[in-house]
C-alpha cells in the first residue's frame, strides 16, 4: 500500500510518453491537445467537468522523530461548473468543488505526542523518541462553490482573466481521530489567474475558521490559510511545465510551526483517449519552509485529470 502512488505514477508517465492508445478519430469538444490543456488549467472551468485525482507523496521530519516519516494521499476534486450567461450575464459561472482527501498511508505521531493545540509536542530535553502510528482512511472533507467570470483580453498574447469569489467549509469527515479536526470550519474563498496561449499564471486562496465541534479529530479551534499557487508554460502537443504548489499559514500553531512554503516544478501531458482528453503529470515539491516540530520536506505529486462533456448548459431562469 505504502509503494502503490509511486507504481500508479510510473504508469502515468509511461502512458503519457507513449502517447494516445487510438487516433483522435472523432469529433471533440476541443480543437485540440493544446486547447484542451490550457482550459482545463482554468480554476473557473467551462462547459466541462474536470476529474481530478492528485497523488500526493509526503516526506516529513522535525523535532519529534528520529527519521524522515511518510504521508500518502488521493484527492479526489470533481470541479463542476454551472454557466451563468442567461442568468447574469456574459462569461459569468459559478463552480463547485469538493475535495474528497483519502489518506493511503500516513505515519503520525500517536495521542501522547500531540500537544493542545494539536502540532506535535518536543519530547523532553528534546529527543526524537515519539511514538508515531500507521493510519489510513478519510479524512476531513472540503467544499467550495466560487462565483466569478472569464473576460477574454489580448494582452501577453491573448488570453483570459477569470476571478471568482465564494464561501469554503470544511466538514469533520474523518474516519478516525488522527486524521480529522473534529470541526465544522467555514471561510472565504477567492481565485484570480491568467490563462494565456503561452503561460497560466494565478492562485486559488481558502480561509477556514472552526465555530462548531462534531465528527472525530483532535477538536481543537481551527484557523488556517491556504494558498494554491499555480504556473505554467504551454508547449505544443498539449505539454505543459510548471507548478502547483499549496501555502499554508495555521494561526492557532506556535510560531516556527505556522508556515509551510514549498517549490515546485513538474511536466504535464494532455491527450486524447477517443473524444475525451486527460491530462497526466508528475511533480516534485521542496519545502524551504515548514514547521520545526514535524513538517513537510519533500512531495511527490502525481496527477490523473479527465475531462469531460458538462450537462449542464447555460442556466436559463425559470419563466413567470
Amino acid at each position: 500500500m505504502r509503494h502503490a502512488p509511486f507504481l500508479l505514477g510510473a504508469v502515468i508517465l509511461a502512458i503519457a510518453l507513449a502517447g494516445p492508445t487510438h487516433a483522435q478519430d472523432e469529433a471533440s469538444a476541443f480543437s485540440s491537445a493544446d486547447e484542451a490543456a490550457r482550459q482545463s488549467s482554468n480554476p473557473l472551468g467551462g462547459d466541462f467537468i474536470i476529474v481530478l485525482n492528485q497523488f500526493d507523496n509526503y516526506f516529513l521530519n522535525g523535532k519529534v522523530t528520529s527519521g524522515k516519516k511518510e504521508i500518502h494521499t488521493w484527492s479526489l476534486q470533481p470541479v463542476v461548473p454551472l454557466p451563468l450567461d442567461d442568468l447574469l450575464g456574459e462569461n459569468w459561472i459559478m463552480v463547485n468543488r469538493p475535495t474528497i482527501p483519502i489518506v493511503l498511508n500516513a505515519e503520525i505521531p500517536d495521542s501522547s505526542a500531540l500537544s493542545a493545540g494539536g502540532p506535535p509536542a518536543i519530547p523532553s530535553g528534546g529527543i526524537r523518541s515519539a511514538p508515531f502510528d500507521e493510519e489510513q482512511g478519510l479524512g476531513d472533507i472540503i467544499f467550495f462553490s466560487l462565483l466569478g467570470q472569464s473576460i477574454s483580453t489580448e494582452r501577453a498574447g491573448g488570453g483570459d482573466l477569470v476571478w471568482g469569489l465564494g464561501p469554503t467549509w470544511q466538514l469533520p469527515s474523518a474516519t478516525n481521530d488522527a486524521l480529522g479536526t473534529g470541526r465544522y470550519s467555514v471561510g472565504p474563498s477567492a481565485v484570480g489567474a491568467f490563462i494565456g496561449r503561452d503561460f497560466i499564471l494565478g492562485g486559488l486562496f481558502q480561509h477556514w475558521e472552526s465555530f462548531a465541534s462534531g465528527g472525530k479529530g483532535s477538536d481543537t479551534g481551527v484557523s488556517l490559510s491556504w494558498l494554491n499557487a499555480f504556473y505554467f508554460w504551454n508547449l505544443p502537443g498539449g505539454w505543459q511545465f510548471g507548478g502547483t504548489p499549496v501555502i499554508t499559514y495555521d494561526w492557532e500553531a506556535d510560531g516556527d510551526d505556522r508556515w509551510t512554503v514549498p517549490v515546485g516544478l513538474g511536466v504535464y501531458k494532455t491527450q486524447f483517449f477517443g473524444k475525451m482528453p486527460i491530462k497526466l503529470g508528475m511533480e516534485m515539491q521542496y519545502m524551504p519552509v515548514s514547521p520545526k516540530s514535524y513538517g513537510q520536506d519533500f512531495n511527490v505529486r502525481f496527477v490523473v485529470a479527465p475531462v469531460l462533456p458538462s450537462p449542464f448548459g447555460s442556466f436559463v431562469p425559470p419563466a413567470d
